[in-house]
């Protein structure tokens, strides 16, 4: 009956080391979707602008009549910017991850 119990709490403890490993990877995961989506949304920025000086050189500027007809991302209703939308994503997502560590930590702790 003791060689039961043991096994059992070393079970129970590799399961917590393993909810704790999950919800760090899950962690550092979100933050890195995070960064990224945001170095996606500089380096479009820097390819418009060059956009915007080549277009001025073209006889029809159509990236700036684009702009134009989404009232330049004034109206929500017309155009809302993907990376607004998209960096909520990890955020979301991150918090059942952090929950996943406060009670990984909490069981660890308590054991």
């Amino acid at each position: 009956m003791t060689s039961w119990a043991v096994s059992n709490t070393v079970l129970c403890d590799v399961i917590n080391i393993l909810l704790l490993l999950i919800a760090v990877l899950g962690l550092i995961l979100c933050g890195i979707w995070f960064i990224n989506i945001n170095s996606y949304k500089q380096m479009n920025q820097a390819k418009f602008t060059v956009i915007h000086e080549m277009e001025k050189r073209l006889p029809f500027p159509c990236y700036e009549k684009e702009w134009e007809i989404l009232e330049h991302g004034k109206n929500r209703k017309k155009y809302v910017p993907y990376t607004k939308v998209e960096r909520y994503i990890p955020l979301v997502l991150a918090v059942p991850y952090g929950v996943l560590l406060v009670v990984a930590v909490s069981l660890i702790l308590s054991s």
